[in-house]
């Protein structure tokens, strides 16, 4: 009510009261109200740009918590360049199934003209309700679009090929979250362990937990155990009944492994945050994975700087690790999906052989035109290939079929912001105009 009468106080008195005026703070309702305009204004706009672009992939996600929210993003093509917008966020209010779950987006589709035909694929989470083939929303979505693709989330799916680890290596891995919580979950210990961090100097006086729903967990905890290594050794040392745990801080071998993991887990998490992003970071990444595994075979340690550190200050040789390490190198991203469409990623390669014939022959028309190649140096990958859909229409659609599809990238950073938005305090919240 007051500022559209600011305007209307400034013509009949000075400028100078209408400023005044507009110092008077808003009610939260009035903001609440607008921000919920705009909010539905922006999904108005994107909805018909799906509906323009005729075909579409959409990711869905939920928020596991006391109020789970449930996200649904859309990727597609407009105006030569690929778009990710939240189309709509909304609460679980009682049970999360297959049933609930399909309802609620079918009920969007129908209610805002969307098409199941239009949609090449949905990218999901690791949640039981999705990913079961029979009883999950999978299952529900097949019976009426057979066509769809179903996509896990890279980042989940990374997580969990990086879980997949070599026995010995696991064993390990376990051995270190044992003496973690063998610290952490006794208070006496926690607090004799912080007093003897902080009489050594340490950077950190306490352990990190291990949690498995956490894909930056292992990362993190490895890295502090190798950086209080030497506290660890001593406290352990001076406890009886925990002999075993000492024996492995005296052990150079295992503590190298220990080292190992602390690295790569490092560069894993890093991926992970990358993949949050745009870009081709998954190739460029295993190309350095066999990098890596070469250098480190042929004796450099460079990329590896815990263990290079923990091996040129204690003088000891990996040698009898290396074969267990380099098998683990070889085989970290054995489980992660691989390039299907190299003619998507670079269409000027020869010996490539396409399914359909008419798509085989565009694709012999395109290479043999220098300009394209030209542009196709200079250009973002799907700009380039946008900007021939009006020459080569079908191969174009072919190639979107290969760019549209979710990775990660919108749907979790969105959820990083949720988790700063949704407190214990706000878990009843509406977060689709904020997000």
């Amino acid at each position: 009510m007051i500022l559209p009468r600011v305007k209307m106080v400034e013509i009949i008195h000075r400028k100078q009261y209408g400023d005044k005026l507009k110092c008077i703070p808003l009610l939260a309702n009035t903001v609440a109200r607008c921000i919920e305009n705009i909010t539905e204004d922006l999904k108005k706009q994107v909805l018909e740009q799906v509906m323009q672009c005729g075909r579409f992939t959409v990711g869905c996600y939920t928020d596991v918590s006391n109020m789970s929210q449930f996200m649904v993003f859309a990727r597609f093509g407009f105006n030569n360049e690929i778009h990710e917008d939240l189309i709509f966020c909304v609460p679980l209010k009682d049970r999360c199934t297959r049933e609930d779950i399909f309802s609620t987006v079918n009920d969007f589709f129908k209610k805002n003209n969307l098409l199941w035909k239009n949609c090449v694929s949905v990218t999901i989470d690791g949640t039981a309700a999705f990913t079961e083939v029979k009883k999950g929303f999978w299952d529900k979505v097949t019976e009426i679009a057979l066509h769809v693709k179903f996509i896990h989330c890279i980042i989940p799916r990374q997580a969990i090929a990086a879980k997949k680890l070599e026995p010995e290596v696991h064993k390990v891995l376990q051995d270190v979250i044992d003496v973690v919580n063998f610290i952490k979950t006794r208070p006496l210990n926690s607090r004799i362990f912080t007093i003897l961090c902080n009489e050594m100097g340490s950077d950190h006086e306490n352990l990190l937990y291990h949690t498995e729903v956490c894909w930056l967990s292992s990362g993190k905890v490895l890295n502090r155990v190798v950086e209080l290594k030497d506290a660890l050794r001593i406290f352990l040392l001076q406890k009886d009944k925990c002999s075993k745990f000492a024996d492995l801080f005296c052990d150079d071998k295992w503590i190298s492994v220990v080292c190992y993991l602390a690295d790569i887990f490092e560069k894993i998490n890093t991926l992970n945050l990358f993949l949050q992003g745009k870009g081709d970071v998954l190739t460029r990444s295993e190309k350095k994975l066999v990098l890596w595994k070469e250098h480190f075979e042929n004796g450099c340690l460079e990329r590896f700087p815990s263990l290079c550190d923990f091996v040129a200050e204690n003088r000891v040789s990996v040698s009898p690790k290396k074969t267990l390490i380099s098998a683990h190198l070889k085989n970290l991203f054995k489980n992660l999906p691989k390039e299907e469409f190299q003619w998507v990623m670079n269409p000027f390669v020869k010996n490539i052989k396409m399914q359909h014939l008419s798509l085989q022959e565009q694709l012999i028309d395109m290479r043999e035109d220098g300009n394209l190649l030209a542009e196709f140096q200079q250009k973002p990958l799907h700009n380039w290939w946008m900007g021939l859909k009006n020459e080569y229409y079908d191969l174009v659609s072919a190639a979107n079929d290969a760019l549209l599809p979710f990775g990660s990238t919108y749907c979790v950073v969105s959820f990083s912001s949720m988790t700063a938005i949704k407190t214990k305090y706000l878990n009843k919240l509406n977060l689709e105009p904020d997000l």
